[in-house]
Protein backbone atom coordinates (compact mmCIF):
# COMPACT_ATOMS: atom_id res chain seq x y z
CA UNK A 1 0.00 0.00 0.00
CA UNK A 2 2.70 2.82 0.83
CA UNK A 3 4.12 2.26 -2.65
CA UNK A 4 0.81 2.66 -4.58
CA UNK A 5 0.66 6.31 -2.30
CA UNK A 6 3.86 6.86 -3.18
CA UNK A 7 3.40 6.77 -7.26
CA UNK A 8 -0.02 8.04 -6.81
CA UNK A 9 -1.67 4.93 -7.85
CA UNK A 10 -3.80 5.52 -4.53
CA UNK A 11 -4.55 8.95 -3.15
CA UNK A 12 -5.88 7.55 0.29
CA UNK A 13 -6.46 4.21 2.09
CA UNK A 14 -8.71 3.50 4.80
CA UNK A 15 -9.49 0.95 7.46
CA UNK A 16 -12.78 0.47 9.28
CA UNK A 17 -11.73 -0.75 13.07
CA UNK A 18 -14.87 -3.16 12.36
CA UNK A 19 -13.35 -4.82 9.10
CA UNK A 20 -13.00 -4.00 5.69
CA UNK A 21 -11.64 -1.08 3.74
CA UNK A 22 -11.61 2.26 1.44
CA UNK A 23 -9.63 3.17 -1.45
CA UNK A 24 -9.62 6.40 -3.13
CA UNK A 25 -8.32 5.69 -6.89
CA UNK A 26 -7.87 8.76 -9.30
CA UNK A 27 -8.66 7.45 -13.11
CA UNK A 28 -9.04 9.29 -16.47
CA UNK A 29 -11.52 6.69 -17.65
CA UNK A 30 -13.44 3.42 -16.72
CA UNK A 31 -10.98 1.47 -18.21
CA UNK A 32 -7.99 2.85 -16.43
CA UNK A 33 -10.12 2.62 -13.25
CA UNK A 34 -10.80 -1.41 -14.43
CA UNK A 35 -7.14 -1.79 -14.57
CA UNK A 36 -6.25 -0.84 -10.80
CA UNK A 37 -9.16 -2.50 -9.36
CA UNK A 38 -9.00 -5.36 -11.04
CA UNK A 39 -5.01 -5.30 -10.09
CA UNK A 40 -5.32 -5.61 -6.25
CA UNK A 41 -4.37 -9.35 -5.44
CA UNK A 42 -7.29 -9.12 -3.12
CA UNK A 43 -9.72 -8.88 -6.15
CA UNK A 44 -11.45 -12.46 -6.90
CA UNK A 45 -11.69 -13.03 -3.11
CA UNK A 46 -12.92 -9.48 -2.09
CA UNK A 47 -16.72 -7.52 -3.05
CA UNK A 48 -15.52 -4.30 -4.80
CA UNK A 49 -17.93 -1.40 -4.84
CA UNK A 50 -17.36 1.72 -6.80
CA UNK A 51 -18.61 4.95 -5.81
CA UNK A 52 -17.57 7.98 -8.30
CA UNK A 53 -17.12 11.19 -6.42
CA UNK A 54 -16.30 14.53 -7.96
CA UNK A 55 -14.93 17.84 -6.58
CA UNK A 56 -17.54 19.51 -4.78
CA UNK A 57 -17.47 23.01 -6.24
CA UNK A 58 -16.85 21.64 -9.83
CA UNK A 59 -20.30 19.35 -9.04
CA UNK A 60 -22.01 22.93 -7.84
CA UNK A 61 -21.24 24.77 -10.20
CA UNK A 62 -22.28 21.91 -12.87
CA UNK A 63 -25.61 22.60 -11.43
CA UNK A 64 -25.65 26.13 -10.89
CA UNK A 65 -24.89 26.03 -14.90
CA UNK A 66 -27.78 23.76 -15.75
CA UNK A 67 -30.37 25.32 -13.45
CA UNK A 68 -29.52 28.72 -15.51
Amino acid sequence: MKGLLKDNTVENAYAFISGGSAVVINADSTKELAIKVRHNPLFKSSNTEIIPIADAIDFLDGVVDHLS
